[in-house]
């Protein structure tokens, strides 16, 4: 069975605050407090910005919920800005199979390709404020 690294990881390393065990013992099955009532109310406002935002593009393929073969698709075809897009790929680590999961927010189509934009809340996605931001995007 192949190990599964999604960049939305980062998040579980990073908030609320740096813990090193906190995935680890997610892995484990372990279960977190519930998140308080501010932490829902900011999950929702993210929810909200993000799900507006594909209204700013004139042409948005929305494959939220689909495979990662319509992804490609998509890409062969040449559209303009995907949505909710699904990217996989497996590679061999120290004897490991590992498979890297990203759902990006958007790809948008430029003359060289295809970049990433990912929809956040925060203001600057930065190492010091939000070291779990460019990590997610690296991956």
């Amino acid at each position: 069975m192949a190990l599964k690294i999604k960049p939305s990881y980062f998040h579980t390393l990073y908030r609320p605050s740096k813990c090193d065990l906190r995935f680890y013992l997610q892995q484990k099955g372990v279960e977190s407090a519930p998140p308080s009532e501010f932490e829902q109310l900011i999950f929702r406002l993210g929810q909200r910005h993000e799900k507006n935002h594909p209204s700013t593009f004139p042409q948005v393929s929305d494959l939220t919920g689909k495979l990662a073969e319509m992804t490609l698709a998509e890409i062969q075809k040449g559209s303009p800005v995907i949505y909710q897009g699904e990217l996989r790929h497996q590679i061999q680590a120290d004897g490991n199979l590992i498979q890297v999961v990203g759902i990006p927010d958007f790809m948008i189509k430029e003359e060289a390709g295809y970049f990433i934009r990912d929809c956040k809340l925060a203001r600057h996605a930065t190492e010091d404020k939000h070291p779990e931001i460019p990590r997610q995007l690296q991956v």
